[in-house]
């Protein structure tokens, strides 16, 4: 069942959507497999701590972060990944690994790739490994209104991205917002 905050969040925009139910999956490329989308249709939450307060990056399934590469095209002195004790508590309702990529719906500032601009329709999560959710992008770039960022993130797999130096983890923020 679609969380209650999400449904009403939706309702309340009067945005047209579609959800289904698949088996459950744990990765993002899984769960487009499962419903036999493309990957790059399919956005994926990031939760990272930008100079102190929580921020949502929406990418692509297959895309990675580049937090070096983040922090300078959004402007921040420091973005490390936000750990989950960190970011759960803002998202209750949520089974941890499938959190909408729908900042407003949290109170969080969203970034997203402009890889997803592209896609006729969006795919993500509706808050439990077995729920996907299908909108328009245009409805969903309407509903999130996210900041677009060119950079920050690479395809998965690419030799240029150097993610196994880059990644940091952060422990807990002083505020949350």
């Amino acid at each position: 069942m679609i969380q209650t905050k999400l449904h009403r969040l939706l309702q309340a925009h009067h945005v047209s959507y579609y959800i289904a139910e698949f088996s459950p999956a744990y990765t993002s490329q899984h769960r487009a497999e499962n419903a036999h989308v493309t990957g790059f249709a399919l956005a994926k939450a990031v939760i990272i701590n930008q100079d102190e307060h929580l921020a949502m990056v929406v990418v692509p399934a297959p895309y990675k972060l580049d937090i070096h590469a983040l922090a300078k095209e959004i402007g921040a002195s420091r973005v490390l990944l936000a750990c989950e004790q960190e970011f759960m508590p803002l998202f209750s309702q949520c089974e941890l690994g499938a959190i909408p990529p729908l900042g407003p719906l949290f109170h969080l500032p969203v970034y997203m790739a402009k890889a997803l601009e592209s896609q006729p329709w969006v795919y993500f999560n509706a808050g439990a490994h077995e729920q996907m959710i299908k909108m328009r992008i245009d409805h969903f770039l309407h509903l999130v209104e996210p900041v677009v960022i060119e950079t920050g993130f690479y395809l998965a797999g690419d030799a240029h991205g150097k993610w196994r130096n880059q990644l940091q983890f952060h422990r807990v923020a002083k505020t949350l917002h």
